[in-house]
C-alpha cells in the first residue's frame, strides 16, 4: 500500500508473479491475482481509502504497530522459560571468562573463542583446549587422527584398543584435560549430563581409525572392532570434516605444522569405499 502524490488516498500496488519472480506454475498465478483482486477491492470498500485524514493517520498507526511488536518482543524475552535459562548461561559466561576465551572485562571474544567458533563436529571446548595444550604436535597425520576419532565416535562399544605407547600417553593426557573441564563446569554449576565425560570422548575406535590412515584396506579394520561396517563409515567421514576444522583452526592462529599434519590426515583417510559414491546417488 502507497499514498498517491496528489492526494491523502491510498493506491495498492503488487509484484507481478510472472514478470518479476519468474513464476510459472498456472495454480499459483491464478491464485495470486484472486487474492490480488480481492485485496483491491477490500481497500476500496473501506472507508479509511477515501478519509481526508488517512495521509495524517498512517504513521500513527505504523508507529503503534511497531510498539505493540516490541511489547511482544520483550515479553518473549522476560518470560518464564528464559528466565529459566538464564542461571545457566551466566555459569557459562564465567566458565568462558575463566578458560580466557572471552575478556574480563568488556566481555569481548579472544582467540580461544574464536578458535571454538570453528568447531563443530564435536565439543567445542574440548577440542580447543586440546589444540591449546598442543596435544597433536607430537602426533605424526595417523596418530593425530585416531586421537580426533575419538570426540566424533558416537555409539558405544566395549572394545579396548590396543594403541602405540605415544597414544596411549596422550590418551591419558586427554581424559585429565576432558576431567578438569568436567571439574570446572561443575564448580560453575553449569547444567551438564552425568555422563559428559564419556559422551564427548569414546576412545573404541581409535587402533581402527590409526591403522586405515596408515593404508590398512578395509576389511582388515573391520576384523580390529566389534563395531559395524555402518559406525565405522560413519566415523571416518565425519572426521575428515574435523581434519577441515583444525586446519581451519590452524590457520586462524597461524601453525602451518598443524595445518600441514591435518592436510595429510584428511588425505590419509579420505580414500576407499569409506568415501566412495553411492550408487544410489551417482
Amino acid at each position: 500500500l502507497l499514498f498517491d502524490g496528489g492526494s491523502s488516498k491510498l493506491i495498492t500496488t503488487s509484484i507481478d508473479p510472472v514478470a518479476d519472480l519468474k513464476i510459472r506454475d498456472i495454480d499459483f498465478v491464478q491464485e495470486w491475482r484472486m487474492y490480488s483482486k480481492a485485496l483491491n477491492e477490500l481497500v476500496f470498500e473501506s472507508k479509511c481509502h477515501t478519509c481526508v485524514k488517512m495521509r495524517g493517520k498512517y504513521p500513527d498507526f505504523e508507529k503503534a504497530n511497531e510498539l505493540q511488536n516490541k511489547l511482544r518482543e520483550a515479553r518473549t524475552a522476560v518470560s518464564d522459560e528464559n528466565l529459566a535459562l538464564f542461571p545457566d548461561f551466566q555459569a557459562r559466561v564465567k566458565v568462558l571468562k575463566k578458560l580466557g576465551y572471552i575478556s574480563k572485562e568488556d566481555m569481548s571474544v579472544r582467540i580461544k573463542g574464536r578458535i571454538s567458533s570453528e568447531i563443530n563436529t564435536c565439543d567445542e571446548l574440548l577440542l580447543t583446549e586440546i589444540i591449546f595444550e598442543n596435544l597433536l604436535g607430537d602426533l605424526n597425520p595417523a596418530e593425530a587422527v585416531a586421537l580426533l576419532s575419538t570426540l566424533v565416535l558416537q555409539g558405544k562399544s566395549k572394545d579396548e584398543p590396543f594403541l602405540t605407547e605415544k597414544l596411549e600417553r596422550t590418551r591419558k593426557d586427554m581424559i585429565r584435560i576432558a576431567s578438569n573441564l568436567e571439574a570446572l563446569q561443575k564448580r560453575y554449576r553449569v547444567e551438564m549430563d552425568h555422563d559428559w565425560l564419556w559422551k564427548c570422548m569414546n576412545f573404541s575406535l581409535m587402533e581402527v581409525v590409526y591403522e586405515w590412515a596408515r593404508g590398512m584396506p578395509f576389511r582388515d579394520i573391520c576384523n580390529l572392532t566389534t563395531m559395524e561396517e555402518g559406525s565405522i563409515v560413519r566415523c571416518i567421514n565425519r572426521l575428515e570434516e574435523t581434519c577441515r576444522e583444525v586446519r581451519n583452526v590452524a590457520q586462524v592462529i597461524g601453525d602451518g605444522v598443524l595445518f600441514r599434519k591435518m592436510e595429510q590426515a584428511s588425505e590419509a583417510i579420505k580414500r576407499d569405499i569409506i568415501f566412495a559414491t553411492s550408487l544410489y546417488l551417482s
